[in-house]
Order: structure tokens, then sequence, then C-alpha cells
């Protein structure tokens, strides 16, 4: 289905522009969507309840889309497994150059308590015997709530660096709580990220 077509039809009732430069900003939109895997009912449902505006834009995405997400809209995330990111450049043999798309970095949705419990299996490789999700759930909710309290950054975001940080270390550790033992040091090197991210102007959402 042509997504973009589909709300100037419904919106509009037809494309009102004399060139695409509306539709194409619109298309972006509808791609990100596409990357950040959201359903075609739901982005069938964006389109069609979209405002009168010219083009699809960022601002107008619905809050509903992050409903049962550890992300809210409209929101910086450091961690790379929360980011879509545009492709690397490809080598151009003939003309001995690089090719290279317009440089994006945004936000994904949809992320879950069940997928920060399982990013946390992978990474620490839990042997499936000490596996008890309904506990572990438990642990990463008192973990979420315990690092509310850093203004800095999203408790997500800590929470899946200190995950990052315990595999590093190859700790044998099998319970979600022994996380803590590395708030500090991982506190530290996150705190001086953010900070230089803030510097260097590299904490915002850049859109396609």
């Amino acid at each position: 289905m042509d997504y973009v077509e589909k709300f100037y039809e419904d919106v509009h009732g037809c494309y009102p522009f004399s060139t695409d430069n509306n539709k194409i900003k619109s298309q972006k939109i509808i791609d990100y969507l596409i990357d950040a895997q959201v359903s075609e009912e739901t982005i069938i449902n964006f389109v069609e309840n979209a405002p009168k505006v010219d083009y699809l834009n960022p601002d107008i995405l619905p809050e509903e889309l992050w409903n049962n997400s550890l992300l809210k809209k409209n929101t910086f995330y450091y961690h790379s497994i929360l980011h879509i990111i545009s492709p690397p450049p490809t080598w151009d043999p003939i003309n001995n150059k690089s090719i290279t798309d317009n440089f994006f970095l945004e936000m994904q949705i949809m992320f879950t308590k069940k997928d920060r419990m399982f990013y946390f299996y992978h990474q620490i490789q839990i042997d499936e015997v000490f596996i008890d999700e309904k506990k572990d759930l438990a642990a990463l909710d008192y973990l979420l709530k315990k690092y509310k309290k850093f203004s800095q950054f999203e408790p997500i975001d800590f929470i899946l660096s200190c995950i990052d940080y315990a595999h590093s270390k190859n700790d044998n550790i099998q319970n979600i709580l022994d996380l803590t033992k590395y708030e500090i040091d991982v506190f530290n090197n996150f705190y001086n990220q953010v900070k230089n991210a803030e510097v260097q102007n590299a904490n915002q959402i850049v859109w396609r």
C-alpha cells in the first residue's frame, strides 16, 4: 500500500502541491515507522487520522505509538540497540568514491520490558536453568524505578549500559540484581559520555 498517497487522498482529497517535495518528506516518516516495525494497521490508522498538514512529520506522530514501550516520544537515547541509523556509505569503485545517503539517527519506538530482559539473557548468556522470567521482570522493574532518580539520562539507558558493562567483564553473574555492583563505574562512564555528547551537540535525534 502507498501510505503517502492514502494520506493525501484521505486528508486532502488529492495531492495539492506542484512539486513532490512534501510527498518525499511524508515518505520519510512512513519509512521511519516501517523501520521501527510499526504494524500496517497502525500506520494506516495514523495516516487516516493525521491532521491536515502539508506533509507527515515527527511532531504529529501520536503518543499512542509508544504505549507499552519503555521509550518515550521525542527523547534521545544513547544505547545503540535503541537507535535506527542510516546505513553506512558504500564504495563506488568506478568513480573511486563513497556513496553516502543522508545521515539519520532516529529512536526506536517499541522496546518492552521483555525486550530488556531478553537482552540481559543474551548478553550475560544466562543458563536456562537459572531463568525465572517472572522474578527477573520484577527485578528489572525494581532497577528501572531505582534509576529514575538520575536526571541526566533515562533509566533504561543506564540499565542497558550496566548489562553491557557486566558482559565486558565476563563476570559469571546469574542474578539481575547483581548488576547493581557495577552501577558506580557505569554511572561515572555514562555521565561522562552524556556530558561529552551535550558539548558536541551529539545528543539530538536526526530525522531522515
